[in-house]
């Protein structure tokens, strides 16, 4: 039985999933990522969708291409590889790259069915929404009564989901703790299953978890204590179900906060940053983001069989966007944060925040 289903990212993009039997626990993992941009009716009618993930076995039409690397073939609007990840492999074929309209077919062994397909939509989603003019940024969100939002951007482990969970226990709204859309000043909301762990557990997500999730916190929490630090893993929670009342779509950016790990220092530090380095910050962050599955790798390939097309030209694209996204009435902080984070840090860091934002309500 073949499933599939239809997503609008804030009718920016509207995407599509198309999953043979055998992929049926990596469709559900994708409704459950994305399950707020899912069509559940469609209650318009949708021109065009701008991409399409078809995950299940295929045979690639990879004749008379360039063969790049040995493993890259590559033709006027196709793309094809295999290629591999730790115990993950996969086989992926892309068309239509250069005409607007994206379909890949993807096919994984057992262990790369859950992160390869989503890392791949991921991008497919940053790449099209960068084609539009908007942005998208590695970053948590929030916004308070008057719906302007705060954004802190960082790399994983660095702090911006603990800091918008505490910000949610003050009577803040979500928007985000992994992507956020930047349009024109604003910011969209990217909710996905919000990454829990001991330290960002505040009262009021715990008045949210089950006895399972509880159970399932305690454990990983112990196993962390276990193994000093080196084991860490995450619990993800539904915040856009269980939390409706907590979240927003929407917001005027009033202020984003680049986060830096800092091994030196006890407690955060809070400095200005010009609007310039910030950007700086951004792009390299979202280069990053994509690094761990070989995304990038593929768009270099193709870029440097053709160099005219829009892959060549898609993070100089994403640069200039986020200098229009982001209005320079935006305030621009860089938090340097110490390597290992507890709730008092947190809480140190909440204030500090509070006070600026309180600032420059009176400014």
């Amino acid at each position: 039985m073949i499933k599939e289903a239809i997503f609008s990212v804030h009718d920016i993009i509207f995407f599509k999933i198309v999953a043979q039997q055998d992929y049926q626990k990596t469709f559900n993992k994708i409704l459950f990522q994305y399950n707020t941009f899912y069509l559940k009716e469609q209650t318009k009618k949708i021109d065009s969708l701008d991409f399409t993930v078809y995950l299940g076995s295929f045979s690639p039409s990879n004749e008379n291409c360039y063969i790049i690397d040995d493993k890259y073939h590559i033709k006027d609007n196709y793309f094809y590889c295999k290629d591999s990840r730790k115990l993950s492999t996969w086989k992926l074929e892309m068309v239509g790259f250069n005409s607007g309209i994206i379909r890949v077919n993807l096919q994984t062994n057992r262990f790369g069915k859950i992160s390869v397909p989503l890392n791949m939509i991921d991008f497919l989603i940053h790449y099209v929404v960068n084609e539009k003019g908007s942005s998208i940024i590695h970053s948590s969100g929030v916004s308070n009564n008057n719906n302007n939002v705060m954004l802190f951007s960082a790399r994983g482990g660095g702090g911006k989901t603990s800091i918008a969970a505490h910000f949610i226990d003050k009577g803040f709204k979500f928007l985000g703790d992994n992507f956020i859309i930047l349009r024109n000043g604003h910011a969209l909301s990217f909710i996905s299953p919000f990454n829990i762990f001991t330290y960002n557990v505040t009262p009021l997500v715990k008045r949210n978890l089950g006895y399972k999730k509880k159970f399932i916190l305690f454990l990983v929490g112990t196993i962390y204590k276990l193994t000093l630090s080196y084991i860490k893993i995450f619990v993800k929670l539904d915040i856009g179900n269980i939390m409706k009342d907590s979240t927003e779509k929407n917001g005027m950016i009033k202020s984003i906060f680049f986060i830096i790990p800092n091994n030196s220092l006890d407690s955060p530090e809070i400095e200005n940053i010009c609007f310039d380095d910030l950007i700086e910050h951004l792009v390299l962050n979202q280069k990053l983001e994509f690094l761990h599955l070989p995304f990038l790798n593929y768009i270099l390939a193709i870029s440097y069989v053709y160099p005219e097309i829009n892959f060549s030209k898609h993070w100089d694209k994403y640069k200039n966007n986020l200098k229009v996204n982001i209005t320079k009435n935006i305030k621009t902080y860089r938090i340097n944060m110490p390597k290992k984070i507890n709730n008092n840090i947190i809480y140190y860091l909440q204030s500090e925040i509070s006070k600026l934002d309180g600032e420059n309500e009176r400014n």
